[in-house]
């Protein structure tokens, strides 16, 4: 009889395993508002930020949208989501985030905004942790740029389907 308790806690304990790896691999469909229709379609959490739901992610997302529609940098959606819902490639295994060019752009175009306002750039939006263009090659991490970035060895989503 305990050789059989201990089977069965044993394969409860594997399957438990096995469904938190495959949660934290799936990709899933953005529910976000301000980030649908920005050239990918496809996230997966927890993101960068520890945010484990994109309910949690869009709310802070959604802080970032007074500057989205000012306009002051015409991919800041992109970035933005980029970061908050990153994109998720079902034949690569990790979180594809925004390059740091364009990180930087929407910094450069942005801040000054913030900062008549009262704002600086926040410490989230840090553009040092982010792969450079110019290494995916050499680094292996692969990073985001809006389909009109010149860079010959980047990265560009693709819409698994349009909704």
């Amino acid at each position: 009889m305990d050789i059989y308790c201990f089977s069965y806690v044993l394969l409860l304990l594997a399957s438990v395993h096995v469904y938190s790896l495959d949660a934290i691999q799936r990709c899933e469909i953005i529910t976000i508002p301000l980030c649908k229709g920005i050239g990918y379609n496809m996230t997966r959490y927890p993101n960068s930020y520890g945010h484990e739901k994109q309910e949690e992610a869009g709310l802070e997302v959604h802080q970032f949208y007074p500057l989205v529609e000012v306009g002051c940098y015409k991919h800041l959606k992109f970035f933005l989501c980029a970061m908050y819902t990153p994109i998720c490639q079902d034949n690569y295994e990790k979180m594809v985030m925004p390059c740091m060019e364009v990180c930087l752009e929407a910094k450069k175009r942005c801040s000054p905004l913030m900062q008549q306002y009262g704002f600086k750039w926040p410490n989230t939006l840090s553009c040092d942790q982010l792969p450079r263009m110019s290494e995916q090659q050499t680094s292996g991490n692969i990073c985001a740029a809006p389909p009109d970035t010149p860079h010959p060895n980047l990265f560009e989503p693709t819409n698994v389907s349009k909704f």
